[in-house]
């Protein structure tokens, strides 16, 4: 609007006396010579300002006249501000600690260029400004000397303690960056770059910082590392070697420990690094020791159980335990270099088997002695069941005693109990040799004494049968040879037959033969060969009788004076046969009676009866 445009234009009247005024200050101040680009941005904002005015553009005239105004007051105190730039410069650097003096020489020069200033002396302000200015920035540059000297002294010293606590090591990328800064400050000091080497060395500490941080941190893994380490030895030890091995390690677990609560570090990491060596090289030993007095309590193991006649009762031989355990290989060095094997663990879990079966063995020796007792009470119970207690009660009675014993013992060793005598599987085997062959010897003689006894059985069974039979033909016998001749029989009148009243002669020889071909193909018992010689003669002798008997009545096949004769060498056999059967039943008796079988007696109570009979009868055959 109009209004707003008059306004704009008499504001710019008002402000073109006092910026003019401003301009004419600063051309007699000299700012066209220590401030020419302000000054001139100046003159051209006036120029820009008469312009837009020309035009009626009266907002952009006092905006442009304005600016002028403003830059030829900045162009006129732009040494002194300048000067105050390079005092608040050198107070922002610390130089009130530094270079007091100085710094306040240039602030007191700064103060008079301002006085002189105000007061239109502008060449001694240009003066002032300009000493204040070159006092400002020689304080400022002494104090980033001091100060650079200073820190990377610091600096070089924090790098040599972290030489000192292994940064090169264990700090590798942080302490090589913060050489690398170190050498970058003392290069910016050496050409007199005293701020830039500052704060380049202030980068420095804070590096250090960061290396000592990592030292800190390396310290605890390492440490760490060292405690798994030690943990790790301690599963290996199982003897004094080892448990001194422990302390050692553990004392300076505690040593570095100490180390790092001191900040050490150094030390820690030395501790660790010596710590790491020895305890690696102490495992190594420690598993070879281990490994060798597993080896040598097992040899002694088998040694023992060798002496207590262990090995006896199991399919193994101490020889070829002892090729076992000689043949477990161990070999440290192959270990270290190929730890993913676990070597170590193959040779104990080797070991371990090889100690289990150890531990299995003597329950393994005494099941199969218990196998073996079990056969033993067998063969005693065969025995038993074959009339031992009664055939052999000597013989019996022995081995079962022995295999009480035997029985006995074995339970003193199974639960270990104290004992009178040495109870141990010597003692043990030699007890249970002794009942093995007692029952041996058992079932052999109970088995020859029961095939005796049987064999006595059956010749008793077949003498009473001949015995029956005689007394069946006992009438014949009873008329005698002269009575037959006296009868004559013939074929026609065959009174021979009718005399035979409890037998006839034909079954007499049939019972005969039958008799005779039971005992004939007899091997009898060793102790019966006497008796069976005995038995036999009596046999063919009973039945050479009952052959003449028989062929006495065969009239149509032999003629009488054959006939006659067959009769009497009947009669003369068996006289005979009496006599051999009277020897034959006394040697019968006697062997009963030294057998002393009660229940054998009355079972064939009936027999000896009739035997007892038979030797009371007269033996002449008529």
């Amino acid at each position: 609007s109009s209004a707003s445009s008059q306004s704009y234009r008499l504001r710019t009247d008002e402000l073109q006396p006092e910026a003019e005024e401003e301009l004419a200050m600063s051309q007699e101040a000299g700012a066209a010579g220590y401030a020419a680009d302000i000054y001139n941005q100046a003159l051209a904002a006036k120029e820009h300002s008469g312009v837009a005015y020309s035009n009626d553009n009266f907002k952009t005239a006092l905006q442009e006249l304005t600016q002028a105004r403003d830059l030829g007051v900045k162009a006129r105190n732009h040494m002194i501000e300048s000067a105050q730039k390079a005092v608040d410069s050198a107070i922002d650097a610390q130089g009130n600690d530094y270079e007091q003096q100085l710094l306040g020489e240039a602030l007191a020069s700064l103060a008079d260029a301002r006085e002189k200033m105000k007061s239109s002396n502008y060449t001694d302000s240009l003066s002032a400004a300009r000493v204040a200015k070159e006092k400002a920035e020689t304080a400022e540059t002494r104090t980033w000397e001091a100060r650079a000297k200073t820190s990377i002294a610091d600096l070089n010293k924090k790098r040599a303690d972290a030489e000192t606590g292994r940064g090169p090591t264990y700090a590798e990328e942080e302490f090589g960056k913060m050489a690398r800064t170190l050498k970058d400050a003392e290069a910016d000091f050496a050409a007199g770059n005293f701020k830039e080497a500052y704060q380049a060395s202030d980068r420095g500490h804070q590096e250090a910082d960061q290396v000592f941080a990592r030292l800190k941190d390396e310290a605890r893994l390492v440490r760490g590392d060292y405690d798994r380490q030690v943990a790790l030895l301690k599963t290996f030890v199982e003897e004094d070697t080892g448990r001194a091995f422990l302390e050692q390690a553990t004392l300076r677990l505690g040593r570095i420990d100490d180390a790092i609560l001191n900040e050490d570090l150094g030390r820690a990491f030395a501790l660790y690094e010596e710590g790491d060596r020895e305890v690696t090289s102490q495992i190594q030993a420690i598993k070879v020791i281990n490994i060798n007095n597993k080896i040598s309590n097992l040899k002694a193991r088998v040694q023992e159980d060798q002496a207590n006649g262990l090995f006896q009762f199991v399919d193994t031989t101490a020889d070829e335990y002892m090729a076992q355990l000689n043949g477990v290989e161990y070999d440290p060095e192959l270990d270290r270099l190929k730890p993913n094997q676990d070597l170590y663990t193959e040779a104990i879990r080797e070991l371990a088997r090889y100690e289990s079966e150890l531990d299995r063995m003597k329950d393994r020796a005494i099941s199969n002695v218990e196998t073996r007792i079990q056969r033993v009470r067998t063969d005693i119970d065969n025995a038993r069941e074959i009339g031992a207690r009664d055939l052999v009660k000597a013989v019996f009675d022995s081995a079962v005693d022995s295999y009480e014993k035997t029985r006995d013992l074995l339970y003193v060793i199974r639960n270990n109990l104290e004992s009178e005598t040495p109870a141990n599987f010597v003692t043990l085997g030699n007890q249970l040799g002794q009942a093995e062959s007692q029952a041996a010897q058992l079932n052999q003689t109970v088995i020859g004494q029961r095939n005796s006894v049987d064999y006595l059985r059956d010749l008793i069974l077949w003498t009473y049968d001949m015995t029956r039979y005689l007394d069946q033909w006992y009438p014949i016998e009873e008329l005698g040879y002269q009575m037959i001749m006296i009868a004559e029989p013939t074929s026609a009148v065959d009174s021979y037959s009718e005399m035979q009243t409890g037998i006839s002669a034909a079954d007499l020889l049939t019972e005969a033969e039958r008799l005779y071909d039971r005992i004939s193909p007899i091997t009898p018992p060793p102790d019966q060969a006497q008796l069976h010689a005995l038995a036999l003669a009596s046999f063919k002798k009973f039945l050479e009788s009952a052959d003449g008997f028989y062929r006495y009545g065969q009239y149509s096949r032999y003629p009488k004076s054959q006939r006659e004769g067959f009769l009497y060498q009947a009669f003369t056999h068996l006289e005979e046969l009496h006599l051999m059967n009277e020897r034959l039943m006394v040697a019968i008796l006697r062997q009963v009676r030294d057998y002393d079988l009660v229940d054998f007696e009355r079972e064939l109570a009936d027999e000896f009866k009739a035997f007892k009979t038979y030797l009371r009868r007269d033996k002449t055959a008529k």
